[in-house]
């Protein structure tokens, strides 16, 4: 079957039910080629003659001849006929077939039992007669070259000329295959699917449908890319490719995609998607210029869809991107700028509401991270997915329920500003091993109640930087930096002036190597809480650039803080918590008991004391 005649000439691949013609065959007893396989394919795979002493092809089944390449049929004297058909149905389908027979019995049907002949989009040179298809002669997609005035004789099932008689001669040329798609306002044709506009710059696959751009297309006043017709339409580059004309006119489904970049430089719209059309751009980096126009615009019932890796940068006088009424998606996109951006009905509008004329949509940008994991709107509510951490872009907070473990990433890395991490459980742990377990570039505050341990064996517990200020308040905050060059809690740009604010709480902070707290240029500040160790501690001055920092009573770097809160008046039995404890223990020192009791400070000890604790605890 993979070689026939073993010459390479001819297979058959029964999956396919396809006899495929490769080479010049000749010789063999009369006929040639005898069919009794229902609907077989004769593939004309490159220019082939056969030549034999006899009858050409015995068709007993339905047979279809096709493909590109020119098939020449000959055959001596004694051959009584080219093809008979034997009452089955014929069709030259997308076919060059020359066939000469001179009995002049070309084509036939010798049973008179209505076969078929039909041609389709094919070049016929036929000498000999057509007859005997009783079923009837079609021809579509080409015409008559020759004889003038053909027509079929349904009584005896031939073609005629003008004066009825049976033709010995008959030609058609294929009609031309063109397809519903325009570049540079040339229409894409059968013949020019591998270089449309005859410099390589793209080219058509009608299969898969797909335009590839190779190179930069000029359209002078023309549309560079229109498609009419073609639904699901691909237009895909790998390289960096221009389009300078009236840029991308869709009527249907149009997917841009590919690894390359698409550069539209219009005279009007960049873009313009009609008829309820989506417009879908994948993996593409598009810069886009709407002189005097739009960017990517809709006419108001179509669609955008942008995904993967795709990055579009828009400028434009009248709109960015307008007009999309059945939506705009942006599947892991969003709009970079301009800041504060959304989409209103189909229509990117600026903060203010008004609509945007400059666009860039690409990858969200990641202003937190958990353990390395994007927050996105969509893992807000569960970033980790165990339940450990969730995120209020509302309040700008970050809820810790449980512990967070960095491994060799940051254990919390934020570029928020005026971001809070609350502590919602008693306890938790934040770690890394390869890198500091929080990294800090927005004002940041730390809030309990709770307890919270920060830890990095390789490097700085708490970096703050960029210029940014730490405010940790309300809560017990145990911070250890690891490594030849891990602080607890530092400071990172010594060109910037970042701020540690500890406010009404304990802080335990340490390193293995460096500073306990350190490195902050802005300053250091406590606020109701004192340093308890090292003994002697304090905050040293930033004097000759060097920057705040807690030092022994001797001036040196302390690699070991205890920073305590100072205890609330209305924790009377300081255990830590204002509750109902306090108010027994207010009673138990009514009415001269121990001055501590005195919550509301005016030397007396009674219920007022009482109602002071009783409001400390709301």
């Amino acid at each position: 079957r993979k070689d026939i005649k073993n010459d390479g000439s001819c297979s058959y691949d029964p999956i396919l039910n396809q006899l495929t013609i490769s080479k010049k065959m000749s010789g063999g007893t009369s006929p040639f080629i005898t069919n009794s396989i229902d609907d077989l394919e004769i593939y004309v795979a490159e220019d082939a003659k056969i030549t034999c002493r006899g009858n050409m092809m015995e068709l007993n089944r339905n047979t279809t001849i096709t493909g590109p390449g020119k098939l020449t049929l000959t055959t001596n004297i004694t051959a009584q006929y080219g093809i008979n058909c034997f009452g089955s149905i014929l069709t030259i389908k997308n076919a060059n077939l020359a066939l000469s027979v001179p009995s002049q019995n070309a084509i036939i049907d010798s049973t008179s039992e209505k076969g078929q002949l039909i041609i389709d989009r094919s070049n016929l040179e036929v000498s000999g007669k057509i007859s005997g298809f009783m079923g009837g002669i079609t021809l579509t997609n080409c015409e008559v070259v020759e004889p003038a005035g053909v027509r079929y004789n349904s009584s005896t099932g031939s073609l005629v000329d003008l004066s009825g008689n049976e033709t010995t001669s008959f030609i058609t040329k294929a009609n031309e295959i063109y397809y519903d798609l325009y570049v540079g306002c040339k229409q894409v044709l059968a013949t020019n699917l591998e270089d449309i506009l005859g410099k390589d710059e793209c080219s058509y696959d009608p299969e898969t449908k797909t335009l590839t751009l190779k190179k930069s297309i000029v359209a002078k006043n023309c549309v560079s890319i229109e498609n009419v017709g073609i639904d699901g339409l691909i237009v895909k580059t790998d390289s960096a490719v221009g389009l300078f004309g009236h840029g991308i006119i869709s009527q249907k489904n149009i997917i841009l995609t590919g690894s390359g970049s698409l550069s539209v430089y219009p005279y009007f719209d960049a873009i313009e998607i009609l008829d309820g059309a989506t417009l879908t751009i994948k993996d593409l980096t598009m810069d886009l210029h709407g002189n005097e126009g739009k960017g990517i615009y809709g006419k108001g019932n179509e669609k955008l869809v942008v995904e993967g890796t795709a990055k579009i940068t828009i400028e434009s006088t009248e709109g960015a991107v307008c007009g999309f009424g059945q939506g705009i998606e942006l599947k892991d996109r969003a709009i970079q700028s301009p800041a504060g951006a959304t989409v209103k009905d189909g229509t990117i509008v600026k903060s203010d509401g008004t609509v945007a004329t400059e666009v860039t949509i690409g990858a969200p940008i990641v202003n937190l991270r958990v353990a390395g994991v994007g927050v996105t709107s969509s893992n807000q509510n569960d970033i980790l997915g165990d339940g450990a951490a969730s995120y209020d872009p509302t309040t700008n907070t970050l809820t810790l329920k449980g512990s967070i473990n960095g491994n060799d990433k940051q254990g919390i890395w934020s570029n928020l500003s005026g971001l809070t991490i609350r502590m919602a459980t008693q306890e938790a742990m934040v770690t890394s091993t390869g890198s500091a377990a929080m990294v800090l570039r927005g004002n940041t505050t730390i809030q309990g109640p709770g307890w919270l341990s920060v830890k990095s064996t390789s490097n700085n517990g708490i970096l703050v930087s960029q210029g940014a200020t730490l405010t940790v308040e309300n809560i017990t905050l145990d911070v250890l930096g690891g490594g030849q060059y891990g602080s607890g809690i530092c400071g990172g740009d010594y060109s910037s002036k970042e701020k540690l604010i500890i406010r009404n709480a304990t802080v335990w902070a340490s390193s293995s190597s460096l500073g306990a707290i350190d490195s902050f240029h802005g300053g250091i500040t406590l606020e109701d809480c004192s340093i308890m160790e090292p003994e002697g501690g304090q905050i040293k001055t930033n004097t000759s650039g060097v920057p705040y920092r807690i030092v022994d009573k001797n001036g040196n770097m302390a690699k070991t803080v205890k920073i305590v809160a100072k205890p609330s008046p209305a924790d009377v039995n300081r255990d830590g918590t204002v509750d109902s404890a306090d108010i027994v223990a207010v009673i138990k020192e009514m009415p001269d008991g121990d001055k501590k009791a005195d919550v509301n400070g005016d030397k007396v000890i009674d219920s007022a004391d009482i109602v002071a604790v009783i409001k400390a605890m709301k």
